[in-house]
Order: C-alpha cells, then sequence, then structure tokens
C-alpha cells in the first residue's frame, strides 16, 4: 500500500490488492504510531477495478475506522476505471475471446434433467440491474433482465444473466461461472484478471465464461450443449 499527502489534510492511499482487513489494519497501525498527524483528515481509499472492494467490505472499512480514531479519519473511496496497467499487469487483462462450441456437441442427445431441492434455489432478480446497483451473495444469481452499464455483480455462485450484460460481474469463488445471453461492452472480473466483452451477441446466441479461461464459449442452437459442457466442468 502507498499513501499520498494532498495537502489540506487530504490523504490519498492506494491499497493495491489488500483486502479490508490489511487495509484497517495498515491505517490503524499509521494513527496509532502519530495520531496527531491524523486529526480531523479525509482519507481517500483508491483501489483497482481488478481488486473490487463492494459495499460490504466498505461500509466494514469506515466502521472500524471510526471506531478506532473516533471519527478523527474520514474515508472516501475511489475506483481506478482506466485499465492501463504496467507490463507486468497489462498480462491480467485479457479481452473475451469468442469460440464457436463443437458442432456435434450442439446436434446431439436430448437435454439434461437435473433434481433441485429448495436450497438450490438461486438469488432471482426480475428485472433490469440499473447504474449504482449492487448485488453481494455468496448465492446463484439469475437476472431476468439486463445487467446496466455502472452496476455490478458479486459472488461465489454461478451467474446467469438471461438480458444484456453492460455492467460487471466479480467472480469470488473458483467454482463461480458466467451465463450471459448478451454482452455489450461487460466485464467479469476473476481472482485480479479483467475480462472485456464488446461483441454484440446473435439473439439464440448464449456465452459461457469458466474460471481459468483465456476465452469465452460461444453456444448456438440447442442449450443443451451448454448445460453439458457446464456440468462436465463441475465433475472435473
Amino acid at each position: 500500500m502507498k499513501l499520498e499527502f494532498l495537502g489540506g489534510r487530504v490523504y490519498r492511499l492506494h491499497v493495491g490488492s489488500a483486502d479490508r482487513f490489511d487495509i484497517v489494519r495498515y491505517i490503524s497501525d499509521m494513527y496509532r504510531s502519530s495520531p496527531g498527524d491524523f486529526e480531523d483528515v479525509k482519507l481517500e481509499v483508491v483501489y483497482n477495478i481488478a481488486h473490487p472492494l463492494s459495499n460490504k467490505d466498505k461500509n466494514f472499512i469506515k466502521w472500524r475506522i471510526k471506531s478506532f480514531t473516533a471519527g478523527n479519519i474520514v474515508v472516501s473511496f475511489v475506483e481506478e476505471r482506466d485499465l492501463s496497467y504496467s507490463e507486468s499487469e497489462r498480462e491480467k487483462v485479457i479481452p473475451l475471446k469468442p469460440i464457436q462450441a463443437d458442432m456435434e456437441m450442439l446436434t446431439g442427445g436430448e437435454e439434461d434433467v437435473v433434481d433441485t431441492s429448495v436450497e438450490d434455489i438461486p438469488t432471482i432478480v426480475l428485472g433490469t440491474l440499473r447504474s449504482g446497483s449492487e448485488i453481494d451473495t455468496g448465492k446463484e444469481i439469475v437476472v431476468v433482465g439486463d445487467v446496466h452499464a455502472g452496476a455490478d455483480i458479486y459472488t461465489e455462485g454461478p451467474v446467469v444473466i438471461l438480458g444484456t450484460l453492460s455492467g460487471r460481474i466479480f467472480l469470488l469463488s473458483d467454482k463461480a461461472y458466467a451465463i450471459v445471453k448478451r454482452c455489450v461492452d461487460g466485464m467479469i472480473v476473476f481472482k485480479g484478471k479483467v475480462y472485456e466483452c464488446r461483441n454484440k451477441a446473435d439473439a439464440d446466441t448464449w456465452l459461457l465464461f469458466l474460471p481459468h479461461s483465456d476465452v469465452v464459449e460461444v453456444y448456438s442452437d440447442k442449450i443443451g450443449a451448454l448445460a453439458r459442457r457446464v456440468k462436465r466442468w463441475l465433475e472435473e
């Protein structure tokens, strides 16, 4: 982490890939070592979209800092939106490159039937996620609508978007994956890697993103092929 003094009792803290606990610990140590220098100051916490802070993280940081500084440090958050990374970081930014699914897969067999229990019922959003909206959950998410630019989804489970993705999906687990009906300037973030998609998919095309993959798989015609692909991946 890097601390800058901007003048006028305003500081800026670049947190890099630190999590909320590391950030609070750093600010706590800084304050306790020199409390007189941090009275009635404003602190901007700057993070990158490749290492996001959800609203839950931000509220935790604000509450903890307020508790041990008695309100002497007022925290705000700034997101770095540009993707102008260093040479080493640039390798982590991988544009989504669609590949056509195996045609033999697309033409074979009936669609699989899967039994589900009450515990398997996902979080369902009926309607559009508008700019500024945020979902943070450990469950599967199904959005029956669009995800606008400026809307964020954080999840440890799979995400299914039945409309157009123009916002961002943050996959927080190795078992999380994303199925998207259409993607126009949307973004998927997984373990510090930023995957961008700028394609306007046909109405009969589905996009699949699996963790640790450098491409988005394209499925058309039969949705069963996509379902079988996900099932095999989960069994690996």
